[in-house]
């Protein structure tokens, strides 16, 4: 029986041993990663790996290790500790720089994921000499006491960059150069790098992580943008794009060399959560607007001028709706939904309003004028959507709005002497830009962010500041063409559908007005006229196939 007993005790102690073997097996498992070459790996949750890089010659200064996650956040320390304070960074886009000692010829630091599942993990690792800068070796608001990766940071309309400021190298044993010498003495270019839009795979987001960290690829592949726009020095705002991936980073240069930051990414969504998730499409409330406002596009986009009063109609609801929401937005404060009923409802004002101006004074030029200026207005926009618009001339908002309200005014002026053709245009362009608009919603593009942007310029204080960075791609192009080819057709279809029309309906009221006076005058004729007078008549255009009415006396 005791023989028994320290069998099992035996066989239990060596499955104990076995198991803790096993468990310190796992905690220290390490990674080698060869400088220049960027590795992806799968790493379990809860597992402490150690990234090591080995024989390294002595003319290099410093490390940049690197760790990116699409989804979950990486820790990434210097120490297996990771309560020390300034010790570690935590960010699904993780960097760490580790200065070597005099001697030193291989250096290390550990990874861990917190995620609830294993994590797909780009992995990386770049040396640099005495003569580099060193991203982030200035650092003023950072935990870590080098911080080389950026802070990202969004919400639904501006994406803050923010990094610390680099310092310049120095040779392994020396002291470290004042940072304001440093501070004078560096330049930062800001380069931005577009995903596919609405492409979330997690494929292209490791292969747009593998551009951003090598430098030539970077200067070839990505948008560099112009300093002039930076917020501040150290912080960059651009557009939030919903579910379009963009990628960041920073160089910073010396008067020889340079070096790049840590990447940082956004999808201007949350890829994993309940709350603002890419998943997310429009409310149905939502859909029924946007629905509701692609049809009435393709309306007046074919059959605008036909219908005179139903597109009149439409363009005071237009107006008077943008106009009521740009100011409740931006001076009132109240809840999203409140601010959507009072826009409909004064925007329903303005269409009736805007309806009765015809019925009353009946005069074509008054009329066009409401559309020919939205004309205008959507005009302006393109104009700003292009590459005119990154000019830092029209970071000052007196010159963007000058340039807005030249347009608005500029195009009326050119056609108002050609009345049927500047209603027309204004039917087709801005009816199938609402077409359009519901289409560039579905695909994911960015042609709605012609009219959004204005938007967001004219409701948010300061986005003078924030860079329209454009992923203008073949979708976009597509797209683009498309529309085009929707404003000629339907303007070529108007045209010849109205061929032998009045160029305008008559208005109601003119036409009994013209009628009281008529009458007024015959009873006011002297006696001596004929008791049958000659028949005369008033005509009536009645808008249907180029036929009139008469109405005799």
């Amino acid at each position: 029986m005791t023989h028994v007993k320290k069998m099992l005790l035996g066989a239990l102690s060596f499955c104990l041993l076995l198991k803790l073997t096993s468990s310190e097996k796992l905690n220290d498992e390490s990674i080698n990663l060869v400088p220049g070459q960027q590795l992806l790996r799968t790493i379990p949750p809860d597992v402490s790996i150690e990234l090591i890089t080995s024989d390294i010659p002595i003319k290099y200064r410093y490390a940049l290790f690197q760790a990116h996650s699409q989804i979950y956040s990486l820790i990434l320390s210097f120490t297996n500790d990771v309560m020390t304070h300034g010790s570690h960074i935590e960010s699904n886009n993780a960097g760490l720089i580790k200065l070597l000692g005099l001697r030193e010829t291989s250096t290390h630091v550990f990874l861990r994921s917190n995620a609830p599942e294993p994590v797909n993990v780009y992995l990386g690792v770049e040396l640099y000499t005495h003569s580099d800068p060193i991203p982030g070796g200035c650092n003023m608001e950072f935990d870590v006491e080098t911080s080389p990766f950026l802070r990202v940071s969004y919400n639904a309309f501006i994406t803050k960059i923010a990094y610390q400021p680099g310092s310049l190298g120095y040779k392994r044993g020396e002291v470290p150069k004042s940072c304001d010498v440093s501070y004078t003495s560096m330049d930062y270019d800001f380069y931005v790098y577009h995903l596919t839009e609405g492409n979330l795979e997690e494929s292209d987001y490791f292969k747009a992580i593998s551009i951003m960290m090598d430098l030539n690829r970077m200067k070839n592949e990505a948008k560099k943008v112009s300093p002039l726009f930076a917020m501040s020095r150290m912080t960059y705002a651009v557009t939030t794009y919903r579910r379009q991936g963009m990628v960041f980073n920073v160089v910073v240069r010396n008067k020889s060399d340079s070096a790049p930051y840590v990447p940082g990414v956004t999808y201007g969504c949350k890829l994993l959560g309940d709350t603002d998730s890419c998943a997310d499409l429009l409310k149905p409330f939502e859909w029924l607007l946007a629905i509701v406002g692609a049809l009435l596009g393709v309306f007046l986009c074919f059959f605008g001028h036909r219908f005179f009063k139903t597109a009149l109609a439409s363009f005071g609801f237009i107006t008077t709706a943008m106009i009521i929401y740009i100011i409740l937005i931006r001076w009132a404060t109240m809840s999203y939904p409140a601010t959507v009923a009072i826009t409909l409802l004064v925007g329903v004002i303005g269409a009736f309003g805007w309806a009765f101006t015809w019925w009353l004074y009946g005069s074509p030029l008054v009329a066009v004028l409401l559309p020919g200026f939205d004309l205008g207005f959507l005009c302006g926009c393109i104009l700003m959507f292009t590459p005119l618009g990154d000019l830092q001339l029209f970071q000052n908002d007196a010159n963007y709005w000058l340039l807005i309200g030249c347009c608005v005014l500029l195009v009326s002026i050119i056609l108002i002497s050609f009345t049927k053709l500047l209603h027309i245009l204004s039917c087709t362009v801005i009816g199938s830009y609402a077409a359009i608009f519901l289409i560039d919603y579905f695909i994911d593009g960015s042609l709605r962010y012609i009219l959004i942007d204005v938007i967001r310029r004219a409701t948010i204080p300061n986005y003078n500041n924030v860079i329209n960075v454009i992923a203008y791609q073949t979708c976009d192009i597509i797209l683009t063409i498309a529309w085009a080819l929707l404003i000629i057709i339907a303007t070529i279809f108007q045209h010849i559908r109205e061929r032998g029309r009045p160029p305008f309906p008559f208005s109601e009221y003119r036409i009994r007005k013209l009628i009281r006076l008529e009458l007024l005058q015959q009873q006011q004729e002297p006696e001596t006229d004929p008791l049958l007078p000659n028949n005369s008549s008033i005509t009536n255009p009645n808008y249907s196939r180029g036929r009139y009415q008469s109405i005799v006396f």
